[in-house]
């Protein structure tokens, strides 16, 4: 289908539209506490950056932990808009197991997420346009396994075409 938004559609949403927009994944994601995560990511947001994203590695035990963890993401870009008087964005990991994916998108659209981050070379292609057709938010396609495809100087393809069949098939950014 195309990307729902692009570039424009994303700056749109963040009341950008000139400048870089910075965005930072909080390191490392694994181990680290909710509300540290929280007051990270707040800091962040509140420093200048427009969007924090959840790291690829982050993994949840089930649909509640995934929800808590949403919601408490959301509150620390909520406190960050307010502080700042700017429109800031988070972008919640939905690199999962197939039959986690529909039930977390839906937590994800319902909360009021400004993206998502999924990784087509694990997830499978088909994830970006199954996504994409829905036209709710912007889709970050994380390059997870898909660099195995790109880094190789004799054989593998160029990164560019990469990223071009990624957004034929809907993802805003790579």
């Amino acid at each position: 289908p195309g990307p729902g938004f692009g570039a424009a559609g994303i700056r749109q949403r963040l009341h950008r539209p000139h400048g870089p927009l910075l965005c930072r994944a909080m390191r490392s994601a694994v181990g680290v506490g909710t509300d540290t995560m929280v007051r990270l990511n707040r800091d962040v947001l509140n420093a200048g950056y427009h969007l924090v994203k959840d790291d690829e590695l982050q993994v949840f035990a089930d649909e509640a932990a995934f929800r808590a963890h949403v919601q408490a993401m959301l509150a620390a870009r909520d406190a960050a808009r307010a502080s700042t008087g700017q429109r800031k964005g988070y972008l919640a990991n939905l690199i999962c197991e197939p039959d986690e994916l529909q039930a977390r998108w839906e937590i994800a659209c319902t909360l009021g997420v400004d993206a998502v981050l999924v990784a087509p070379g694990i997830q499978g292609m088909g994830t970006l346009s199954m996504l994409a057709r829905q036209k709710r938010m912007p889709i970050l396609a994380h390059n997870t396994f898909s660099d195995l495809l790109t880094r190789h100087p004799d054989w593998g393809i160029a990164h560019p075409v990469l990223s071009g069949l990624y957004e034929s098939l809907g993802a805003d950014w790579i």
